[in-house]
């Protein structure tokens, strides 16, 4: 069975970028940083607890913005 020369270039081709892939590493995740979950832990943690003391007293003088702008900042 022949091939046109078209066809051939294509499957030529077709095998040169399925063996480029299938050489080299992806790594769609980044490594694991224990840091940087720490900090993010830290982060969520008192943002949740900033939320819920606003949500149950959302009149209270401490919760002002001049008396939040670290919280604000940090």
């Amino acid at each position: 069975m022949r091939f046109p020369a078209l066809t051939k270039r294509s499957i030529t081709l077709l095998a040169a970028i399925l063996i480029l892939f299938t050489a080299c590493k992806i790594t769609l995740l980044s490594a694991y940083d224990q840091v940087t979950d720490n900090v993010l832990s830290e982060m969520q943690q008192s943002t949740t607890a900033f939320f819920v003391k606003y949500e149950t007293t959302p009149s209270a003088p401490e919760l002002k913005y001049q008396n939040q702008q670290a919280f604000y900042q940090g």
